[in-house]
C-alpha cells in the first residue's frame, strides 16, 4: 500500500502564515510588559489623569405634559461629544394625553423620529419625537401607562 502526500495549495500555505502570525502578535503582546511601560509621555492612562480633566456629559430635564409623571428616574436627554442624543429615565401617564413632555430646545431633532421606548414587561411602545420637541406615545394609550427611555439615541 502506498500513501501519496500531496504538496500543500498556496491557499493553505497563506492560511497557515495568518494563523501562526495571529497567534504570536498576540503572545508577544501580552508578555511584552505593563501598560505604562508600553504608553508613551504625551499620552494618556488611568494613573495620568488629573482630577477634574475628563467632564462627564450633563443631562437636562424633560419638561412632563398633562397627567405625565416623573418614574422610578426622571427623564432626562444629554448630548455626547459626538453630538449624539441620549434619553434616559421613565414616565408613567394615565391614559389620558398622548403627550409625555417636551425636549429641551437644544436637544429637537429636525425632522419627526419614531422610535421605541419600553413599556411594561418589555413591551415595546412606539413614539415619535418632533421639531417643536414633544415626545409623543403613537400607540393605545392606557391607564398607569409606563414609557421607558432608557437607551434611546437619536442624531439631531
Amino acid at each position: 500500500m502506498t500513501v501519496c502526500i500531496r504538496r500543500p495549495s498556496p491557499a493553505l500555505i497563506i492560511a497557515i502564515l495568518a494563523l501562526a502570525t495571529a497567534g504570536s502578535g498576540t503572545a508577544v503582546a501580552v508578555t511584552s510588559g505593563n501598560g505604562d511601560s508600553l504608553i508613551t509621555v504625551n499620552t494618556l492612562s488611568a494613573n495620568r489623569l488629573k482630577t477634574g480633566t475628563v467632564k462627564t456629559v450633563p443631562w437636562s430635564g424633560i419638561v412632563l405634559r398633562g397627567t405625565w409623571t416623573n418614574g422610578s428616574r426622571a427623564p432626562k436627554v444629554a448630548r455626547d461629544v459626538d453630538g449624539f442624543l441620549h434619553l434616559r429615565g421613565v414616565a408613567i401617564g394615565d391614559g389620558t394625553t398622548a403627550t409625555v413632555g417636551i425636549l429641551p430646545a437644544s436637544a429637537r431633532p429636525t425632522v419627526a423620529i419614531y422610535l421605541g421606548a419600553h413599556g411594561k414587561q418589555g413591551s415595546n411602545v412606539p413614539i415619535m419625537l418632533q421639531p417643536n420637541g414633544s415626545i409623543i406615545v403613537k400607540a393605545t394609550l392606557s391607564p398607569n401607562m409606563l414609557v421607558d427611555l432608557d437607551g434611546i439615541t437619536y442624531s439631531p
